[in-house]
């Protein structure tokens, strides 16, 4: 039996670029291209007049910018939308902020016809559009940052040992979701947050200074060699496993991907010291795929505690199904049950002691 393809409007003021991912898309027999349009200002109504089940979406145009435009799609047809986005820091800044207020995911534009990563981003375009088609839209409340808005530098001031660790876990619709669950963290909270999100280079960097403006925590990109914290978040860098080391500090590494992905939820799980576990949650957030499943097993056999967003709140209910459905999972709940089960959650956890280098 044969199925109807998934029907894609291209929303780009670059007639090249509307030309390329034209191409990509009906490289595939899944997918036609059903319309395309320069202007942001058409994109809302031609979404209304051709149904697509997805949409691509620039961050950068002339009369209406990707914020707006998708608003308006929300508003008068709520339907998946990817944004397309140039690798600046503004373009990055933008779709980030988009991926917060309910667009599913976010590609990379390809630079040129004969640029070398060509094929990749044809694979990962087709692969983030299948993918969304079956994704429900959520429109979130998340208050987006002015565009240009920076993170504060992180305060010198001498570290202290955090009580305790949550690992987080999330892909597609990931970037709302975090923003749901750390903005419902209470300052000072005392434990040590690590966020591994499925993002491109590039955008993580992005990811954590909007996440910073959303929450009391501090949040940042993760460097190699840094230190966990109290009341800090680290995010994993896109293009980089993030491996805990015993003594407390963070790794980068640059191994082959997991599941496709780098980072990968379960290579950060699988490298939480054992004797952490009593002291450590996970959270598996929205996402398609099964990663984070292997490493909540082996932490959940160690003692830690595990939750994950429930289907209803999930854009794609897929690592966080894969969780719940292997028995792993005390609490199936949206992100801001989520923060209040992880406050309780540290609440139980002792106060640090023992030797600098023991980690949390």
């Amino acid at each position: 039996m044969s199925h109807r393809p998934i029907r894609v409007l291209v929303v780009d003021d670059s007639a090249f670029v509307r030309a390329v991912l034209t191409r990509m898309i009906t490289s595939d027999p899944d997918f036609t291209v059903v319309g395309a349009t320069g202007r942001g200002s058409e994109a809302a109504g031609l979404v209304t007049r051709l149904q697509p089940d997805v949409v691509t979406l620039d961050v950068e145009m002339p009369d209406m910018n990707g914020l707006d435009a998708l608003a308006e799609i929300m508003r008068t047809r709520p339907t998946p939308v990817v944004m397309v986005s140039s690798l600046t820091a503004s373009g990055t800044r933008t779709a980030v902020q988009a991926l917060a207020l309910g667009a599913v995911d976010v590609v990379g534009k390809p630079s040129g016809p004969r640029s070398p990563d060509l094929h990749r981003v044809q694979e990962e375009l087709l692969a983030k559009l299948r993918a969304a088609a079956a994704a429900r839209p959520r429109l979130t409340p998340a208050a987006a940052p002015p565009p240009d808005r920076q993170a504060p530098p992180a305060a010198a001031q001498p570290l202290a040992r955090p009580a305790g660790l949550a690992v987080v876990g999330s892909s597609t619709g990931g970037p709302g979701a975090l923003h749901s669950l750390l903005g419902s963290m209470p300052p000072g909270w005392p434990g040590a947050v690590v966020v591994v999100q499925h993002m491109p280079p590039t955008f993580t960097a992005s990811l954590a200074e909007h996440l910073n403006a959303a929450t009391p925590l501090t949040v940042r990109e993760a460097r190699d060699g840094d230190r966990l914290e109290p009341a800090t978040v680290l995010v994993a860098p896109g293009g980089h496993h993030l491996v805990l080391a015993p003594d407390g500090t963070v790794r980068l590494d640059d191994s082959p991907p997991r599941h496709g992905l780098r980072p990968a939820v379960d290579v950060t799980l699988e490298s939480v010291p054992e004797h952490w576990a009593a002291r450590c949650a996970v959270i598996i957030l929205t996402g398609m795929g099964v990663d984070g499943l292997a490493g909540a097993r082996r932490l959940h056999r160690l003692g830690a505690r595990v939750a994950v967003q429930d289907e209803e709140s999930s854009v794609v209910f897929g690592m966080p199904r894969a969780v719940w459905e292997a028995g792993l999972a005390e609490l199936a709940a949206p992100p801001q049950d989520l923060a209040r089960w992880l406050v309780r959650a540290g609440a139980a956890w002792p106060v640090p002691g023992g030797k600098a280098g023991d980690g949390p």
